[in-house]
C-alpha cells in the first residue's frame, strides 16, 4: 500500500548519513516523500489502464470487427497509428514540463523549510514580506507549469473522441455503400 511505501521511505531516509542528506538536499527528500509517492501511485494506476486495458480492448475490438467484415476493420487499423502518434506526441511534449515542475517543487519545499527552520531569524530581521513573496513566486511558478502541462494532457480526450467519431463516420459511410452496392450480400444492416 501507499502508506507502507511512505513508511518504508521515511525510515530509509532517516538512516541516511549527513553527506547523503546534503547530496540529496532536504527539500528534495521532502518532495520524494510527498509528491513523488503520490505520482508513483497515479503512474501505476495510469499504467494499468493504458498499458493493459487499452491495448487489450484495441486488440479484441479489431479481432471482433475482422470476424464481422475484414474490409471494414481496416478503418480501425488505419486510425490506430494516427491515435498512437497523437498520444505519444502529447506524452513527449509534456514529459520535460513535468521534469521542470519537480525541480520547482524542490525550490518550493526549500522555501518552506527555510521559513520553518529559521522563523526566529526571519522575524528578527523583519523579512516576513520578503519570505512571503519568495514563497508566492515559487508556488506561482509551480502552478503555471502544472496548469500548462495539464492543459496539454487534457488534449488526450478530444483526440481519442475525434478518432472514435471519425471511425464511426467512416464505418457508417463505407458500410452503407457496401450494403447498397452488394445488396446486403457482403455486409448486412445488422452487421453494420
Amino acid at each position: 500500500s501507499i502508506e507502507a511505501l511512505r513508511h518504508d521511505l521515511f525510515y530509509k531516509i532517516s538512516y541516511l548519513s549527513s553527506s547523503q542528506v546534503d547530496a540529496f538536499t532536504i527539500p528534495s527528500l521532502v518532495t520524494r516523500m510527498t509528491t513523488d509517492v503520490t505520482n508513483i501511485q497515479n503512474a501505476y494506476q495510469m499504467l494499468i489502464r493504458m498499458a493493459v486495458r487499452a491495448p487489450l480492448m484495441t486488440v479484441f475490438s479489431v479481432i471482433m470487427s475482422m470476424s464481422i467484415n475484414v474490409r471494414m476493420s481496416f478503418i480501425f487499423l488505419a486510425l490506430l497509428p494516427v491515435l498512437a502518434a497523437a498520444l505519444f506526441g502529447i506524452f513527449f511534449y509534456v514529459h520535460p514540463i513535468f521534469k521542470r515542475i519537480f525541480k520547482k517543487y524542490d525550490a518550493l519545499n526549500n522555501s518552506v523549510q527555510e521559513n520553518v527552520g529559521g522563523i526566529r531569524v526571519v522575524k528578527s530581521f523583519v523579512r516576513e514580506d520578503y519570505e512571503k513573496e519568495k514563497f508566492e513566486n515559487a508556488a506561482e511558478e509551480v502552478r503555471k507549469d502544472f496548469t500548462m502541462a495539464e492543459k496539454i494532457l487534457a488534449l488526450n480526450n478530444p483526440v481519442m473522441t475525434f478518432c472514435i467519431y471519425v471511425s464511426m463516420l467512416l464505418v457508417s459511410f463505407f458500410g452503407a455503400k457496401l450494403i447498397i452496392g452488394t445488396g446486403g450480400s457482403e455486409l448486412s444492416t445488422g452487421e453494420l
